[in-house]
């Protein structure tokens, strides 16, 4: 259909039923995605990392292919949760240290380690939560404490912020995570200068840097094919999920060399990296280069904010 917004049958009026799922990057039953999966099914369906099958091979080298080179290390895992647990294991392992950094109303998942991460009063149950966690401001241009600014000293405010906090560990910062665009906190982006120093600072006190991209990866910001990209960065850790998989069971933690060297012997998944969650991890990828889904997204993200200026 040459109309790219679809309706629906829904009582209430929306646009694009599986917009809001997050999981369904090329949409629901994309013929190529199917084929892969039935191909794989005749195939094998499971085997572990232990033993090594083309397709996790050939994926994680596609993955790893479109991310800056010092991203060579590829862990596969089942969902966006267990990708951040991996990360925070990465962090403290490297470093030898224990404190993390998120932002307030950041959303890293519902697991025991990942739900400390989870500044969001809606999504933290009332049990003990992953310990040694803290929480930055969250740097929101349009109804922050400093909203009164301009885009660049907002910036340099927010981030004054992240160092502030650092400073209050002690010099025992593990890593510092972050979404690249916050998801479920609200769909907030941030002052352009603000990742950079909020990275540099990290770093300067012996931490990793963490880009979550389990919502914000595989295009879907139009500009760029990860959301860190967008600000002019390099995480030493990233995580992605979701729409990777396309409602498949399918995430990944991608680090460098030195990181990888660190939990060497430590980290194990029976399922993650299974031959039918690569197979269609690669499928998808082959979709989205194809359908030039990256492009369509800028084309519609701009087609919205025009629409929404109007108003």
């Amino acid at each position: 259909n040459e109309n790219p917004f679809q309706p629906c049958s829904h009582p209430i009026p929306t646009l694009f039923p599986t917009l809001p799922t997050k999981q369904t990057s090329v949409g629901h039953s994309h013929p190529t995605v199917l084929k892969a999966a039935h191909e794989q099914l005749d195939k094998i369906i499971h085997t572990t990392v232990i033993y090594l099958n083309n397709q996790i091979a050939e994926y994680a080298k596609e993955l790893t292919d479109r991310l800056p080179e010092k991203l060579s290390h590829v862990y596969f895992v089942n969902s966006g949760s267990e990708a951040n647990d991996l990360a925070l294991l990465m962090a403290r392992a490297h470093t030898k240290k224990s404190q993390v950094f998120g932002l307030r109303n950041g959303y890293h998942g519902m697991s025991a380690g990942t739900m400390g991460l989870t500044a969001l009063s809606s999504w933290r149950q009332q049990v003990p939560q992953g310990s040694s966690i803290h929480h930055v401001l969250m740097p929101d241009m349009y109804r922050g404490p400093f909203a009164n600014l301009s885009e660049e000293d907002q910036g340099n405010m927010y981030a004054a912020d992240v160092r502030n906090a650092l400073e209050t560990v002690g010099g025992h910062t593990a890593g510092f995570i972050l979404e690249s665009i916050q998801g479920v906190g609200g769909t907030y982006t941030y002052p352009k200068n603000y990742v950079k120093q909020a990275f540099e600072s990290v770093r300067e006190v012996g931490g990793v840097c963490i880009s979550d991209e389990v919502q914000t990866g595989f295009g879907r910001t139009g500009t760029h094919f990860w959301g860190f990209e967008n600000h002019d960065v390099v995480p030493d850790i990233v995580t992605m999920a979701k729409g990777m998989g396309n409602g498949a069971a399918l995430g990944a933690v991608v680090t460098t060399e030195e990181i990888a060297q660190s939990i060497k012997g430590l980290h194990f998944n029976t399922y993650g990296g299974n031959p039918l969650s690569c197979a269609i991890g690669r499928a998808v990828l082959k979709v989205i280069d194809e359908d030039n889904i990256q492009q369509n997204a800028l084309e519609r993200g701009n087609q919205f904010f025009d629409g929404l200026r109007d108003l």
